[in-house]
């Protein structure tokens, strides 16, 4: 029996993570040829990753106007593949500014769309949550406040967890973390996260220190 295709897709580090994950729980579960956009997790997982996510992983209007090119080509390459292959399954993970497009290109060729770890539409840009009822069979959440949100609005929808849950564990302890930094253990610690995207994190670092700083210090004198 030929294997069943799917389409797989991540558009940046942290989804190449999760969809690894996935691929590789599929592979040991049934018997899958899985395809799509990603980066060395995917690959090494054994899916067959037929452009990287490198190309499309971009931030802001600008960078978006000038890697247009990469874009198109890389929805053309997905599209293209899916035209050939016929998936039954195309699960796409978060990245909306690319998967929801690629979700309407796939729809017409019969591909049922599976959206893993569905975009935070609950904390900006809530309308877009009806582009996901038209072009998604089932979305997979990993909160479990979201099963409401994208239930209340029509789409079929699974809490499944968070893929870290049970996979991540601290290094250090408390005591240790503060003493190796020298850091007062009797003050509360806030941290800056910003995901997975260096180009995030060089742009935005300083800003949010320049932000931090003053807001720190207002806290400090509350007392907090």
């Amino acid at each position: 029996m030929p294997a069943q295709q799917i389409l797989l897709s991540a558009g940046e580090a942290s989804g190449d993570m999760y969809a690894a994950r996935l691929a590789a729980a599929l592979k040991a579960r049934t018997h899958t040829a899985i395809f799509g956009m990603g980066g060395d997790q995917m690959r090494a997982a054994g899916v067959e990753v037929i452009t990287d996510y490198s190309e499309v992983s971009v931030l802001g209007i600008t960078e978006i106007l000038s890697h247009l090119p990469q874009l198109v080509r890389a929805m053309r390459r997905l599209v293209g593949a899916a035209r050939e292959r016929r998936p039954e399954l195309a699960i796409l993970t978060d990245f909306p500014g690319f998967h929801l497009r690629l979700a309407r290109k796939l729809r017409p060729l019969g591909v049922r769309n599976v959206y893993y770890i569905c975009p935070q539409f609950w904390a900006w840009r809530p309308w877009r949550v009806r582009i996901v009822r038209r072009r998604f069979a089932l979305a997979l959440c990993i909160f479990p406040f979201e099963e409401k949100f994208f239930g209340d609005a029509g789409v079929p929808v699974k809490f499944i967890g968070h893929p870290l849950v049970g996979t991540v564990a601290p290094a250090l302890s408390r005591g240790d973390f503060f003493a190796d930094h020298h850091l007062d253990e009797s003050l509360p610690l806030v941290t800056l996260n910003h995901q997975s995207c260096a180009m995030r994190w060089t742009r935005w670092a300083p800003l949010s220190h320049n932000f931090a700083s003053p807001e720190f210090a207002r806290l400090r004198r509350c007392g907090l």
